[in-house]
């Protein structure tokens, strides 16, 4: 999955979730009051970097997310403030690595999360898995792959019949059905707002 400019999401998610949960969005305002007093960062800054493109990559059990920043200088400390202070947003905590990457636990799943250059770099590990520093910095490294024929700033591609093989849903299928899973190819698209 590919947006461009996620700041613009953002700004669009939260007001959304004002005007329509006012009760959970005092919650989120709560947690942002925290994060501001632990890293001297509100989430308005903090959205505005994102400016760039945000790429997502999943094989259903791994997930890699990338996002281009405007001012690495913000992103890395609130990064490097968030794990001194063992501070997150609700119940997502950060922990120091070395070499500029940082552990995170969410719900019982294990993560990273580093500043490469100019790309805030997340990855989530299987349950019960973990991931490495140089899995982070190779698909930080990893040139973009252009959708062909994509207008507007969310594309997404999918290799569909991978997807059935991952999810088990084409285990039990017969060889016929994997035939014609296999010459789909993959499922893309884009779009654009008018």
């Amino acid at each position: 999955v590919g947006l461009r400019d996620p700041s613009q999401v953002i700004t669009f998610i939260l007001g959304a979730e004002q005007a329509a949960s006012p009760q959970s969005y005092a919650h989120f305002l709560k947690d942002e009051a925290t994060l501001k007093r632990k890293t001297g960062v509100d989430v308005a800054t903090l959205a505005k970097q994102f400016q760039g493109d945000l790429v997502v990559d999943s094989d259903t059990h791994t997930t890699l997310v990338r996002a281009s920043v405007s001012d690495p200088s913000v992103v890395a400390k609130v990064l490097s403030k968030s794990a001194a202070a063992n501070a997150g947003v609700g119940a997502t905590k950060v922990h120091p690595l070395g070499g500029g990457f940082y552990h995170l636990t969410e719900s019982g799943r294990e993560g990273l999360i580093a500043l490469v250059g100019n790309q805030l770099v997340f990855g989530l590990a299987p349950k019960g898995g973990q991931l490495r520093p140089a899995t982070l910095k190779a698909f930080a490294a990893a040139p973009g792959s252009p959708l062909p024929g994509a207008s507007g700033a969310f594309s997404f591609r999918l290799a569909l019949a991978q997807l059935l093989t991952l999810t088990g849903a084409a285990s039990n299928s017969n060889p016929i059905v994997k035939d014609i899973l296999g010459l789909i190819g993959d499922l893309s698209g884009s779009s654009a707002v008018s």
